[in-house]
């Protein structure tokens, strides 16, 4: 194949989709080998790898069985926490019922070896990136992953394409590879320090900037979902309105998913933004024929010294009116000492959140833990053949009360065949064809009832005083 080596393996080589194996005894020396062999195969493409099962249709993210999924969840400095790389944490986090995590990955990162403890940076390595992903999938979340480096950058066509670039280094490139059936590459956090508004001018140097990237991770296979910020440090709108659907259409598979940092605070000595232009912004991006995150959502902007207070409740329900997803910026840190104005824990657990993290999780109408819905393919490996009929008339069934404390009631106009209840790992609790339920054995917490009538099947997420 033109690799410049060869490989006697005089054994019967077996490959399948998921192993290859050696028949017969070989000896270490071919062990050596055939490692190297393994290596070559990951490393130009020759491995097998899954298929992304995220897709974009429309407006909407949605997984191959035809569930769509409004990303709602954290984001969380893994890479600032070298103990375990914030492994702890998204423990935590999966406790608030969010459905994604948003990883922040630096090509580098500080280590503090003694004797001075002063910081001595080090590439972030595979292994890491794996732990960083591998954690937030096994606690039933989807890991969004972004590279921190070119924050506010200066010259977007350079950094996106460098961005780009080590994301499809070999041995990154195998990682993502291997995780993405359910993984988002948000390519670089905030890439532009561009005028606000942007100009004309800058908006189609952006443009340009993330297509190159766009080819780069396409040309190398990576067949996920791909994140693009909004310009001037995230926050613009605008880009995706004049450029949103150009820049679908740039990618082949047509598989984008646009973030913007609404960091829209009504005072302070930055962007500005009313209530009144709040609104009109979220409308706008409503227009765009393509999936809106809030890619960073917070109660504060920090300018300097200042902490600038944003209107984020407003924010959460213009995002439930347009369906738009949200990330919380930020959770917070287990490690003693560490504290941030905006964290929304007083120390990295999900018992001891702050006063605006209640509300962001539990107490406003779109918080996370009532709202949030976990793909059920992502849980239980398979399509739960009871999909959500998005076309039935919500309003022919009504669950209450919702909260609920030890009966649940169901009223509806057509016939109800059957009713299940669901715990949020997906687990069957409660089968019934019966329309007042007896849920005193269940603790409280968050479960999904699945009704099946003559007309179709519907499902609803209820809380369990």
């Amino acid at each position: 194949m033109g690799l410049g080596w060869s490989l006697d393996l005089s054994e019967k080589l077996i490959l399948t989709n998921t192993k290859i194996s050696i028949m017969k005894n070989y000896s270490t020396k071919k062990l050596q080998g055939f490692s190297i062999f393994l290596l070559v195969l990951s490393t130009f493409g020759l491995a097998q790898y899954p298929n992304s099962l995220l897709t974009v249709d429309g407006k909407s993210l949605k997984d191959d069985c035809g569930e769509t999924i409004i990303l709602k969840g954290l984001n969380h400095g893994n890479i600032y926490d070298v103990s375990d790389f914030g492994v702890g944490e998204i423990a935590e986090i999966e406790k608030t019922g969010s459905n994604a995590v948003r990883l922040v990955v630096d090509r580098e990162y500080c280590t503090f070896p003694p004797p001075n403890y002063t910081c001595v940076e080090v590439p972030t390595t595979a292994a890491q990136l794996t732990t960083m992903i591998e954690a937030t999938l096994a606690n039933n979340m989807i890991p969004i992953v972004e590279l921190h480096d070119f924050t506010g950058s200066a010259n977007p066509m350079a950094d996106l394409t460098t961005a780009a670039n080590w994301w499809v280094q070999p041995e990154i490139l195998h990682v993502l590879k291997t995780h993405q059936k359910y993984l988002i590459l948000n390519i670089a956090n905030e890439p532009s320090s561009s005028n606000y508004p942007p100009t004309a001018g800058e908006q189609t140097t952006y443009y340009e900037a993330n297509v190159a990237a766009i080819n780069i991770l396409r040309n190398a296979g990576l067949d996920c979902p791909i994140m693009i910020d909004g310009m001037h440090w995230g926050k613009d709108h605008r880009f995706f309105v004049n450029h949103g659907a150009d820049l679908m259409a740039a990618d082949p598979l047509h598989k984008l998913i646009f973030s913007v940092h609404t960091y829209w605070p009504a005072g302070g000595n930055a962007v500005q933004v009313s209530d009144a232009q709040m609104t009109q912004y979220m409308t706008a991006l409503a227009s765009v024929n393509a999936p809106i995150v809030l890619g960073e959502i917070a109660h504060d902007e920090t300018q300097g010294n200042n902490v600038v207070p944003i209107n984020y409740e407003l924010l959460l329900t213009l995002s439930a009116q347009y369906n738009f997803g949200y990330l919380i910026w930020w959770w917070g840190r287990i490690e003693p000492g560490s504290t941030s104005p905006l964290y929304i824990t007083t120390n990295g657990l999900a018992a001891n959140l702050t006063a605006d993290g209640q509300v962001f999780i539990n107490t406003h109408p779109n918080a996370v833990s009532t709202t949030s819905i976990r793909p059920y393919k992502l849980i239980n490996g398979e399509c739960d053949g009871m999909s959500i009929d998005e076309n039935q008339e919500i309003e022919m069934i009504s669950i209450y009360p919702n909260p609920f404390k030890d009966v649940l009631n169901i009223d509806s106009k057509v016939n109800v065949l059957n009713v299940e209840i669901y715990g949020a790992d997906g687990k069957k609790l409660i089968q019934s064809k019966e329309k007042s339920i007896n849920t005193q054995h269940l603790s409280g917490g968050i479960y999904f009832v699945r009704i099946q009538t003559d007309k179709g099947i519907e499902t609803f997420k209820i809380i369990k005083k």
